[in-house]
């Protein structure tokens, strides 16, 4: 039984993993920074949703917090 579980432990953090890892790539993807009509603008899975010279702070910072609170809720 012992074996059975060291098993089922070791399936579950490998499944746990690959979903840690996942949610991070997604992340990467949904929220980018592009270039629109000159200006650099955050985007949401592709669309624009706010120019960056709105944002206080550089654009990075912000895009990195905004990775990492859509990781934080998706774990």
């Amino acid at each position: 039984m012992d074996v059975f579980n060291k098993i089922i432990n070791s399936w579950k953090n490998k499944r746990r993993e690959s979903h840690e890892k996942n949610i991070g790539r997604r992340a990467e993807l949904m929220f980018q920074v592009t270039e629109y009509n000159h200006e650099l603008w955050f985007t949401h899975n592709g669309m624009l949703f706010c120019p960056c010279k709105m944002i206080s702070g550089e654009p990075t910072d912000v895009l990195s917090e905004l990775r990492a609170l859509y990781y934080a809720r998706n774990i």
